[in-house]
């Protein structure tokens, strides 16, 4: 696959219709022809409203979305959708899962997909019905993102046990957290977190965006490597405030102004 023109990423959707409408539009007043969504989508026992209607606004306006799995979709549900010759899975004419490891161009640059996620809230949810034990990246989903090298950019719905987390650094939220759902809950997540910082030590992207946390954040990383380039992380929230926080309007300009502090602090 190779992605040409702008491209609009966004975070968590959650299979909210007017959320997603929202972005679409963005989409269609900026001219952009391509959507990535990075996870809990909506792909859930009773999606079809929610699907049919994002299908007919981006049928009329010839616009594709693409996205990533988080840890709150019907995995079973997605992993029937029909697999392309690309590797990836059709929703609707004009919607296509990324599965994990997926690997694409946009422009000049090197794209990975890896979608996933640990939930917290695990033990309020029930398997088969709210939680799927899909929803955490597997060892066979990191050798696969990892095997062929290098990328500049990571389409993650998590973060990165290294990156800089507005959620994940505040000791109180964490305490408050871990009193709430347990600490083993926090255990799960600390962990699914180095699963992914596994696969940023290898593959040393540029660029990482997230969702999942529904808050927008900003920050740079070294991966474990001290002597190379860091990376910036961005995090989008969940849409429900102003859209400049839910979507990152990823264009060549962009891409070359974050590079560009990128350089400064090596």
């Amino acid at each position: 696959m190779h992605i040409t023109g702008d491209v609009v990423l966004a975070g968590d959707w959650h299979g909210n219709t007017p959320q997603g409408i929202r972005v679409i539009d963005y989409a269609v007043r900026a001219g952009i022809k391509t959507i990535i969504q990075l996870g809990d989508f909506g792909i859930w026992e009773n999606d079809k409203p929610y699907l049919n209607k994002l299908e007919m606004r981006l049928a009329k306006h010839d616009i594709t979305l693409l996205f990533i799995c988080g840890n709150h979709e019907n995995f079973p549900r997605l992993f029937e959708k029909r697999l392309m010759d690309d590797g990836t899975r059709k929703v609707r004419d004009h919607i296509f899962y990324l599965p994990r490891g997926f690997r694409f161009m946009w422009e000049d640059y090197s794209v990975l997909a890896l979608g996933g996620a640990a939930s917290i809230d695990m033990p309020f949810r029930r398997t088969g019905h709210s939680w799927w034990p899909e929803e955490l990246i597997t060892e066979e989903d990191v050798q696969k993102s990892i095997q062929f090298g290098p990328v500049d950019i990571l389409l993650a719905h998590d973060s990165p046990a290294t990156a800089p987390n507005s959620i994940t650094d505040d000791p109180v939220g964490q305490a408050r957290a871990a009193r709430y759902f347990g600490y083993d809950m926090i255990e799960m997540c600390n962990n699914h977190r180095k699963q992914l910082q596994r696969v940023t030590d290898v593959v040393t992207p540029k660029l990482l965006f997230h969702g999942h946390y529904h808050m927008a954040m900003s920050g740079l990383f070294r991966h474990e490597d001290e002597g190379r380039t860091p990376a910036k992380v961005i995090g989008l929230d969940q849409g429900v405030g102003p859209l400049v926080r839910h979507v990152y309007t990823l264009t060549r300009e962009n891409v070359l102004n974050e590079l560009s502090v990128l350089d400064t602090v090596q």
